[in-house]
């Protein structure tokens, strides 16, 4: 448990700290250090995230898989499964050379702290939120367990630049490249012309409520169930079939009527709620930035994740979605840190919405046995 805390918390101080440094840090020629998003400070904290990562043995079910496959391709030259080219190739080379998994998954780990680094470049201030967020929201399990389709979100995160800037066919690449990781990220194709004549869309509070409780009765009503029981075949072209055979075996995973509502569910129904009861302000705000946009796609997946609550399977198209989470939280407190001196109610978003992640935080420490927040390096496996 010390091991656990020790690691995370440092992690996130000197994470915090280093982006923090390299967005105040100007140089010679009058701009900021992190306009080079490979400067020394940001190179070391990536390195540091990867390499600490790449150690981490039994990050939750599909990181044993991927053990497990990369094992017996280095050994065996095959796998249990075909996954997609890019992953296919780096496995290949990875294992060409007899390299220790932990070297395997450091690299997976470097692309996808690089890239969300690299996302930020021109948004330095928001940064060490966006650290922050990611820490304490415990995303960074996410990211190490479901790496393929982390990596394909980070690519499509990388990309929302080019639909602001109507630069279709870097976004377009961008994309097409997330779905050389994970197929699934076919589903993002038609979010370019969504936007490509609106701005955003969710501009209205009063209806962003109404959907919230509609979303909410859908999930404690369950009416949906049996629309989605008949959805495993389309989740099997998206990528999913690894989890068919789960659902096949246990239909709850699928679509529970018996859905956990435990505290740690209405800690982040009040982030959701804390989110959304400014987002008009912060919009306006961060109008010109990548911020409407990245709000728009995350408000959908609040909406979809409460209706879908309870299934395994039909959540993970949702994590391109309400994969945002975290970074709509770190504009939000770069909102209400600006904000506080002027405005009571600014200040206290800010306090309560830092708060809420500590818990959140506090929470996966708290059950770090029962679930994958147990650091353990993997000489420690036994």
């Amino acid at each position: 448990m010390f091991q656990t805390l020790f690691i995370y918390l440092s992690l996130l101080v000197i994470m915090v700290f280093l982006t923090s440094f390299s967005a105040k840090v100007k140089e010679e020629d009058g701009t900021y250090l992190f306009k080079n998003a490979l400067n020394g400070p940001i190179l070391v904290l990536m390195v540091l995230f990867s390499v600490i990562f790449g150690m981490r043995y039994n990050v939750g079910v599909d990181q044993m898989a991927y053990i497990k496959e990369y094992e017996s391709l280095k050994l065996f030259n095959i796998t249990g499964r075909e996954t997609e080219p890019a992953f296919t190739l780096i496995s290949n080379i990875f294992s060409h050379f007899y390299l220790h998994f932990s070297l395997f998954f450091t690299f997976l780990a470097f692309i996808q702290i690089f890239i969300l680094i690299l996302t930020f470049k021109n948004y330095r201030d928001v940064l060490p939120y966006v650290v922050m967020t990611f820490m304490l929201g415990c995303v960074f399990l996410t990211f190490m367990n479901t790496i393929r389709q982390q990596i394909a979100f980070c690519f499509f995160m990388y990309s929302i630049q080019y639909i602001r800037s109507k630069q279709p066919f870097h976004y377009f690449t961008f994309i097409l490249l997330a779905c050389m990781f994970h197929k699934s990220a076919i589903l993002l194709f038609p979010i370019y012309f969504l936007y490509k004549n609106k701005s955003s869309y969710f501009n209205n509070l009063k209806l962003q409520l109404v959907l919230l409780i509609i979303a909410l009765i859908i999930l404690y009503v369950n009416v949906f169930e049996n629309l989605f029981s008949s959805l495993d075949t389309l989740m099997a072209i998206f990528g999913y079939d690894q989890y068919i055979d789960i659902v096949n075996k246990d239909d709850s995973l699928l679509f529970s009527m018996d859905r956990q509502r435990g505290m740690g569910f209405y800690v982040l129904l009040m982030v959701d709620i804390v989110l959304i009861s400014n987002s008009i302000n912060i919009k306006q705000y961060f109008k010109d930035t990548i911020f409407p946009i990245i709000y728009d796609l995350y408000f959908f997946g609040v909406i979809y994740g409460y209706i879908t609550n309870g299934s395994i399977l039909l959540s993970r198209p949702n994590d391109y979605f309400i994969g945002f989470k975290f970074i709509v939280a770190a504009f939000s407190l770069l909102y209400y840190f600006r904000k506080k001196e002027n405005s009571t109610k600014d200040k206290m978003l800010y306090y309560l919405l830092i708060v809420l992640y500590v818990l959140i935080f506090a929470g996966y420490m708290f059950r770090m046995k029962e679930n994958t927040a147990f650091f353990t390096f993997f000489w420690q496996a036994g």
